[in-house]
């Protein structure tokens, strides 16, 4: 197994954190708030870096490391148009690229969990404990996001002076 580096970490993590965010997006009934929004931003700006991370990731002689470059496009490319899309109020152009971005996170993840070469299988192999302990890091982190833009996204209150 190749060492972790930075790189790698901060990829991971990112990519990581991305997974509960979009899942929260897709399964929450109300959409267009602030919440939503904030949320979304979050999630987006974590697609965007997990996707140019993985440039610097791996070589481009392999055609595995090819489709995942390429994946990385789509990523990008689908996520800029969900955000115009949005910003242009066209809720299902919004909806179909997000969701679409969401999924090709979703299969690269299975495709990394599945190859038990890859560097999660291998750490929850050989050091199963504290890779436990960092998804639930992970996870708790992505559970301050949602509360900490939830805060953020509550209604001020209107101070009435008299």
């Amino acid at each position: 197994m190749q060492p972790w580096t930075a790189l790698i970490v901060f990829h991971a993590f990112f990519a990581a954190v991305a997974l509960p965010l979009g899942a929260f997006q897709l399964l929450r009934r109300r959409r267009g708030d602030r919440w939503h929004v904030l949320v979304g931003r979050v999630w987006a700006v974590s697609i965007v870096l997990t996707s140019v991370s993985s440039f610097w990731i791996g070589g481009y002689s392999t055609f595995l490391a090819l489709f995942l470059k390429f994946l990385a496009v789509v990523s990008i490319v689908s996520v800029v148009i969900g955000w115009i899309a949005a910003r242009r109020g066209d809720r299902a152009n919004h909806a179909g690229f997000m969701t679409g971005a969401y999924l090709g996170l979703v299969g690269a993840f299975i495709g990394v969990v599945s190859a038990p070469h890859r560097r999660i299988p291998s750490a929850f192999r050989i050091y199963p404990e504290e890779a436990t302990y960092a998804t639930l890091v992970i996870l708790l982190i992505a559970a301050g996001i949602l509360v900490v833009t939830r805060l953020a996204a509550r209604p001020r209150a209107v101070r009435v002076t008299s």
